[in-house]
């Protein structure tokens, strides 16, 4: 499962990140951010000009954590390389709505 604890100490540390075409880049986690109400959370990742900049659900791991899908977002390319988010929905703890 995945959540907020999980990431928050690895911001500024770097990622593996493999697509179908089974090769790897490495991207670096810039942003961890929750919402307010904690009902979800969200991930920036910095990688350069050789990342792929399509969405889609690509592999990410790193020392100490296993590899895991992540559907990642580009949110903004430019010459030094992508943006890539990632957001997650909490599950609801409380149990029931209202």
């Amino acid at each position: 499962m995945r959540d907020l604890y999980l990431f928050q100490d690895r911001v500024s540390q770097s990622f593996r990140m493999r697509g179908e075409d089974e090769q790897t880049h490495t991207v670096v986690l810039t942003q961890c951010a929750a919402q307010p109400d904690g009902s979800s959370f969200a991930l920036t990742f910095n990688g350069g000009r050789e990342v792929p900049a399509e969405q889609g659900t690509y592999l990410l791991s790193a020392d100490g954590l296993e590899p895991m899908p992540v559907f990642l977002v580009p949110a903004r390319q430019d010459a030094t390389g992508v943006e890539l988010y990632a957001v997650f929905n909490q599950p609801d703890l409380g149990g029931g709505g209202q």
